[in-house]
């Protein structure tokens, strides 16, 4: 409890001396909408804030001040059309965008790995042990299976690391594993299935997880590869969504 709170601690002085160093420029934030706090000119990007996911009672006197200052906020918040989930917001200010970047088409190349990733935003041996137990019971060893770095090298020593760049995307087929916003706007751009795979107690992978169905529309979760190839092939989704915050923030 003690190192939470320093470092939640250490958090609230950056946002300030940000604050202070910049108060006379435009400041633009992700998740973390604290900035709102100390900056009027901030804007914020982002589906979800922390705050709401992880409450804690050390926490619990400064997110009803923060709540408050989100509601009374008059600038722009900025999110994905598709995986929202902004809570106590003033829905004025809320600008839907698709999604960062344009379509990134690879049809001439012939898609053979599955790629299982874990990302940064979660750090847990139990979500490593859950990919291990999927992978024995779905596949076998001489399938083109491809690991996220962030994966335990002892415990995934049998299997190929790679770093995602675009010559190793044009070989994935199916991307399994934790559903974080960055890596289903890559697989979306791309056009690659997904298949989440998470821990109950976590909430963004929960979230992400209901909305990503609805996009398939799918009422049960099944591990069907061309059943989900055949549904996000179906399915055009909107683009460039950098372009209209950008629009937005300097008009």
């Amino acid at each position: 409890m003690e190192s939470y709170q320093k470092k939640n601690e250490k958090l609230d002085l950056k946002f300030k001396q940000y604050s202070h160093k910049y108060r006379n420029y435009d400041i633009i934030s992700d998740n973390y909408p604290e900035i709102l706090v100390w900056h009027k000119r901030s804007h914020i990007i982002a589906n979800f804030f922390w705050h709401n996911y992880y409450y804690s009672k050390l926490n619990k006197i400064n997110t009803k001040i923060l709540n408050q200052k989100i509601f009374e906020n008059s600038n722009n918040i900025y999110t994905n059309y598709l995986f929202s989930n902004l809570k106590n917001v003033n829905k004025k200010i809320i600008n839907k965008v698709g999604f960062f970047g344009n379509k990134i088409s690879n049809k001439s190349i012939k898609r053979r790995d599955i790629y299982f990733v874990k990302g940064f935003g979660y750090q847990s041996l139990t979500f490593d042990k859950l990919i291990l137990n999927f992978v024995k019971t779905q596949f076998k060893l001489n399938d083109k299976l491809k690991f996220d770095t962030n994966f335990n090298k002892k415990m995934f020593s049998q299997f190929n690391f790679i770093n995602l760049n675009n010559s190793n995307f044009n070989k994935i087929k199916l991307v399994i594993g934790r559903p974080s916003l960055g890596i289903l706007s890559e697989c979306f751009l791309r056009k690659i299935p997904f298949y989440p795979i998470y821990e109950k107690k976590d909430k963004e992978s929960n979230v992400n997880t209901k909305m990503l169905m609805k996009y398939y529309n799918l009422n049960k979760l099944k591990f069907e590869i061309n059943n989900l190839s055949k549904k996000i092939y179906s399915k055009n989704i909107c683009i460039n969504g950098e372009k209209k915050v950008l629009d937005k923030i300097i008009k």
